[in-house]
């Protein structure tokens, strides 16, 4: 590429050295797929709903390892729809907010029209009341054992807020649903089974096994198609994250040997936090150069962009692991490239722990379905779609089979040039 015109922008690189990966990402690349199913979702919600039936079972699944991009995902859906006025509207919620139907319904008016909160309010306490006195609540010497049903709630949303009313739908978006409690999910019920024919759409996140938590908290009916597991980007989708990090800073690329794009989309197996690491990496010696890409120096850049993955691995391992350090060391460098089913890796683990080395064991008080349940939960292994387990990132694994530690590096060198 040519080399533009305008200086480098220096503060823009030195903020970006202080983004953490949770942010928006500033120049999302990927994940059109699941982007397009999402959209898809509320669409169809919203012309069922119009149409007179229930938009049932479109909530969707985004789930994957720590890193893989969930929230940017999110974040990216957000931006694109707030600049479309024809589009879903998207709404980011706390998980809390699913702490009752009544939470969840309120929130849901206060996104709607806050001017009728109030309506709202006073709709459920006089409702509250009237159910009160028909069960003897409150009063009475039977009234110990009378329980009143369970306020109005979305019903109500759905009387306040007529479809005719409706111009688009709705997407609320939850976080960290792999810590869900059974009575969230069945406060999320009736909005994921369209109970209400409200044009809603739930988008639920979380790490790797949040749909077998879902699931087994009593959420049906989730198609394969609905649940997304983030993998690693493309190459071609990493490279280009770092073409347009450099356009977008105005970085002079004039004379430059080292094909960063490349070089950074490789290093970081195209796993979305080690690619922003990587980018904070070569954003830091940019700046020591004043921003221009041929004086920058590369081994200095790769050191860097190493010792952060290695943090971000350590980040990962948890005292249970560095317990077990002998069994998940030998489990990493047993599984194989495709993976192995749940049954396969339980397998390798039970015949691990006879061994009776020292560290080859559980963790005190661990089953290894357990311990299977824990790695999952910290990224070290997820579903590949397709009934296997693999360890989503090729380098996190090598580090694991090394005993925790980095693989022995390759010496720095000098990519071919890609522009001059």
């Amino acid at each position: 590429m040519n080399a533009k015109a305008s200086s480098p922008d220096l503060k823009a690189l030195e903020e970006f050295t202080k983004r953490t990966s949770r942010q928006k990402a500033l120049f999302f690349v990927g994940r059109d797929r699941e982007l397009a199913d999402i959209e898809d979702a509320c669409a169809l919600a919203f012309s069922e709903a119009m149409a007179g039936n229930l938009p049932a079972v479109q909530t969707r699944i985004v789930q994957g390892a720590p890193g893989a991009g969930k929230t940017s995902l999110l974040l990216r859906l957000a931006e694109i729809w707030e600049m479309d006025d024809a589009a879903a509207r998207p709404v980011l919620l706390d998980r809390k907010t699913l702490d009752s139907e009544e939470v969840l319904a309120e929130k849901i008016v206060e996104v709607l029209d806050p001017k009728k909160l109030p309506e709202f309010r006073r709709t459920v306490t006089r409702r509250l009341h009237a159910d009160a006195r028909v069960f003897g609540v409150g009063g009475g010497a039977d009234s110990a054992t009378a329980t009143a049903p369970p306020g109005p709630s979305l019903g109500l949303v759905a009387e306040m807020f007529p479809l005719h009313e409706w111009q688009r739908p709705l997407c609320l978006m939850f976080d960290e649903m792999q810590n869900a409690t059974r009575s969230q999910v069945d406060a999320l019920e009736p909005l994921h089974l369209g109970i209400n024919r409200l044009p809603v759409v739930p988008v639920l996140a979380g790490i790797g096994n949040t749909s077998e938590v879902l699931g087994r908290h009593g959420m049906s009916h989730i198609d394969e198609a609905c649940i997304h597991t983030l993998g690693a980007l493309a190459f071609d989708d990493a490279a280009e994250a770092v073409e347009r990090h450099l356009d977008g800073f105005r970085v002079d690329r004039r004379g430059a040997e080292v094909a960063w794009p490349a070089e950074l989309a490789a290093s970081s197996d195209g796993w979305p936090r080690h690619l922003h690491n990587g980018l904070q990496a070569l954003a830091s010696g940019l700046l020591a150069v004043c921003g221009r890409l041929v004086d920058v120096d590369a081994c200095r850049v790769r050191t860097d962009a190493r010792n952060r993955r290695l943090r971000s691995y350590w980040g990962r391992v948890s005292p249970e692991m560095r317990l077990a350090k002998g069994l998940v060391r030998e489990l990493m460098k047993s599984l194989p490239d495709q993976g192995l089913e749940d049954a396969g890796v339980l397998a390798a683990m039970n015949a691990l722990t006879r061994t009776q080395r020292p560290d080859e064991g559980l963790p005190e008080g661990f089953t290894a379905t357990r311990f299977l349940d824990h790695l999952i939960a910290k990224g070290v292994l997820q579903s590949d779609g397709a009934g296997k387990l693999v360890c989503p990132i090729p380098s996190f694994q090598a580090f694991m089979a090394h005993g925790f530690a980095m693989a022995p590096g390759t010496v720095p060198r000098v990519s071919p040039r890609l522009w001059g």
